[in-house]
């Protein structure tokens, strides 16, 4: 965890995660070392097209900085494992992506009593803050943050400055 690798390390060296990934890019068990490297169909998660992997991003990104870690490698950039297709459509990822790096240079430390369920990130740039929340079910979630109730459909990412 990162948690461990801080009190091994502390703040001398950077601590990275990557790359934040649906499904496994290689296989470890793997006894002959051809089948070590997944093909492509193998690596591939059709989720990764859909808001479940932007919900999914939002609560991994949220978590990992919260966590003090430096810096994160996520996804490919264009295909079927990234934020944009071979024909440069937007994934909803992409836009989690782009709404996190246009909402601050902060993450402000925020807590879910159900962080499986529902969580959000809080962004701080000056004196704007920006709550991401993100809805990881299937079902239609109730949220409240300072008093304000917030109702997500199904995997939806709701953004809203505060």
């Amino acid at each position: 965890t990162v948690r461990s690798a801080r009190h091994l390390y502390g703040e001398s060296k950077p601590i990275g995660i990557g790359s934040l990934t649906l499904k496994k890019r290689f296989n470890p068990a793997a006894t002959v070392s051809k089948d070590r490297i997944l093909t492509k169909d193998q690596r591939f998660d059709p989720r990764q097209q859909t808001a479940f992997a932007a919900a999914f991003t939002l609560g991994s990104i949220k978590t990992l900085a919260q966590s003090d870690v430096n810096y994160i490698t996520l996804f490919q950039t264009v295909g079927s494992q990234g934020i944009l297709s071979s024909t440069n459509e937007k994934y909803p990822v992409y836009d989690v992506l782009r709404e996190i790096i246009s909402g601050g240079s902060e993450v402000i430390h925020t807590h879910s009593t159900q962080p499986l369920d529902v969580d959000g990130m809080l962004l701080q740039k000056d004196s704007v803050y920006k709550l991401m929340l993100a809805n990881h079910t299937s079902g239609v979630k109730q949220v409240m943050f300072r008093k304000t109730l917030f109702t997500l459909q199904p995997h939806e990412i709701r953004v809203e400055k505060v």
